[in-house]
């Protein structure tokens, strides 16, 4: 299949490559790339979006820009692109689009905000590696000091990282639990099958 991906010229192609990431193949990624640096802007935002699903910062780049030229966040029922991001590199990207979330004028579906959806995609960061959210921590606390003048809801922010915190703990306790579970079993010594 990824042989022939080039040669599709029509909204088929988008199938193929959701078909090729969907058994992990990552051939497609230099297909993607090059429709990223094409001229039609259909190919460039849906490979951006399959680019931003994969970690691809490149992707991540357009989509980002892609939302702040047309003032507007599409709406997804699954799979919205930023929800997966976990690389720590991702987080300037994420708060262009939080500053974005603050402007009035941007145009979204009501329940499926561009706020909320980079807050989870934060959320979703922080909580892939403790580097990670002591990295999340710091950059949404300098956000919060350096933009709080200028819009107050931004302070909410704080009760953000309230929730972050425990959800962060909350997920060592679980890999703690996990753990002490299996070495347990470990020690057990058990006689014939369970």
């Amino acid at each position: 299949m990824q042989e022939i991906l080039p040669t599709i010229t029509d909204e088929f192609k988008w199938n193929v490559v959701r078909d090729l990431i969907n058994k992990n193949i990552d051939s497609c990624e230099n297909f993607l790339l090059n429709c990223l640096n094409s001229d039609d802007e259909k190919d460039k935002f849906n490979s951006a979006v399959y680019l931003t699903r994969q970690q691809n910062l490149k992707g991540l780049e357009y989509y980002v820009h892609w939302i702040r030229e047309k003032n507007s966040y599409p709406y997804y029922e699954y799979k919205n692109p930023i929800k997966n991001l976990f690389i720590v590199e991702s987080i300037p990207y994420l708060f262009d689009l939080l500053k974005l979330s603050y402007e009035d004028d941007i145009n979204q579906h009501p329940f499926n905000t561009l706020h909320r959806d980079v807050l989870d995609a934060f959320r979703n960061v922080a909580l892939f590696s403790t580097d990670n959210y002591i990295e999340v921590k710091k950059c949404i606390k300098q956000f919060i000091d350096e933009n709080s003048t200028e819009n107050d809801s931004i302070n909410f922010l704080n009760r953000y990282l309230n929730n972050l915190e425990t959800d962060y703990y909350m997920s060592q306790n679980e890999n703690e639990n996990i753990s002490s579970v299996i070495i347990k079993l470990g020690e057990c010594k058990i006689d014939g099958p369970i």
